[in-house]
């Protein structure tokens, strides 16, 4: 399939237009400076090349982490381009992703523009942070704030804003309890769960919340990415063992 026609097949699943960008010519210089550089440079890269050439940032951002994430991504990605995107969230160039997954068959991911700084006044933890700031600043199956994927920095929101009420736990609560507004999501795996990450340095563990009940989920050894991984690789298809397998 060309490109073209990717985009086009895309466009169910997102919920909104993608068109395949065909030529540098293609892109404003506004649009060309929303960007990073290199993102315009994937125009006239082959599939294969330009696949290689978006894992190697991913690889750069997290640093060995998320590897079973990444790693299905180099094995079943097939490829990732330039485009236009048009929906009621988003308009302006993105990068999309078409990911044709064993027994899940063809997924689409879209990946917005890095943002030019992030909040410093915001506690994110710095991988995060790196993503936002230097890949991209959100990715989800679809044009919506809660797709499936990892959340914009403008989309991170905390428990207290998004639910007000106090938290319920699965089991005993920690000592000291989480507190409501220090609790961000920025993670959603489309059945309901979501991880987060707490701004408060003295609660150890990674908390996540599954249909608005919240567990610790990391089983003494795993950090924030570990349970990232486990989570995203097994939502979005790449392995078949449960997260609390990992």
């Amino acid at each position: 399939m060309s490109r073209t026609e990717v985009a086009e097949a895309a466009c169910e699943e997102l919920f909104g237009s993608v068109e395949a960008i065909d030529g540098a010519s293609q892109v404003s210089s506004d649009e060309a400076q929303s960007v990073p550089g290199w993102w315009l440079e994937l125009v006239a890269t082959p599939p294969q090349e330009s696949i290689q050439r978006v894992l190697a940032q991913w690889d750069e951002v997290f640093s060995g982490k998320l590897s079973t994430y990444i790693s299905g991504l180099r094995k079943y990605c097939t490829d990732i381009f330039l485009v236009r995107a048009r929906s009621d969230r988003f308009t302006g160039l993105a990068l999309l992703y078409r990911v044709d997954v064993p027994d899940k068959g063809v997924k689409f991911l879209i990946g917005y523009p890095p943002i030019k700084s992030a909040d410093s006044s915001l506690a994110t933890p710095p991988l995060l942070k790196s993503f936002h700031s230097s890949l991209h600043d959100g990715i989800g199956e679809f044009f919506d704030s809660r797709a499936p994927g990892l959340f914009g920095s403008n989309e991170l929101i905390t428990w207290e804003s998004w639910i007000g009420e106090p938290i319920a736990y699965l089991v005993a609560p920690p000592a000291p309890p989480l507190t409501p507004n220090n609790i961000y999501l920025f993670y959603y795996d489309g059945a309901g769960g979501y991880i987060t990450f707490n701004t408060d340095q003295n609660i150890s563990g990674v908390w996540c919340v599954v249909n608005g009940v919240f567990e610790e989920d990391s089983n003494g050894s795993r950090d924030l990415w570990d349970v990232l991984d486990a989570w995203w690789s097994f939502f979005f298809g790449f392995t078949n063992k449960g997260p609390s397998e990992e």
